[in-house]
């Protein structure tokens, strides 16, 4: 296969490093999508054309409302990959700290206060039990896997507040976690 020519050059991502194109060969047009660094024929070859190339700029295809719409799940996502994970609390280890968590560890509280107990024990993020713990470390634990989901959620309602409110792809592409 001879190259001929290139046309309908444009760049496929915002950091214009990838770009896709026709290839005009003796066989016909064939589509490509060039990465910087391959060593085949055609990269070579369009390495050593860039300069002459007319390359058309990056543009979101999807309308600014359907974007809203994959910025608020990506944001959704995040938060709950966030609070999947772990915090660190004063008592000297971490805690996981989704609501499933709080709410267990709530409930240990509350039990202890009902039948009159004064320790507990509590599993911590790692799976080890911390035992005869006094209610007042398992509410300070407690109050501190709380206050970072609260965090966390908060941080996700402004992200999707940002999201509603923009007016231009380029502010979406600036809301991340």
């Amino acid at each position: 296969m001879n190259i001929i020519g290139i046309q309908e050059a444009k760049y496929s991502e915002q950091t214009h490093t990838l770009i896709d194109f026709i290839l005009l060969t003796d066989e016909g047009e064939v589509p490509f999508a060039y990465v910087p660094g391959e060593e085949d024929a055609i990269t070579l070859y369009i390495d050593s054309h860039l300069e002459q190339l007319n390359i058309i700029p990056f543009t979101n295809l999807i309308g600014l409302e359907e974007f809203k719409e994959r910025k608020i799940q990506e944001i959704s996502n995040a938060f709950n990959d966030y609070i999947s994970g772990r915090v660190s609390i004063s008592l000297g280890w971490e805690m996981q700290f989704n609501l499933r968590d709080i709410l267990m560890v709530d409930g240990a509280v509350r039990t202890l206060e009902m039948t009159g107990g004064t320790e507990g024990y509590l599993t911590d993020a790692d799976n080890v039990n911390h035992y005869q713990l006094p209610i007042t470390q398992m509410k300070q634990a407690l109050l501190e896997m709380t206050q970072a989901y609260l965090s966390a959620h908060a941080h996700k309602q402004q992200l999707r507040d940002m999201a509603v409110s923009a007016t231009t792809h380029e502010e979406m592409d600036l809301i991340a976690w």
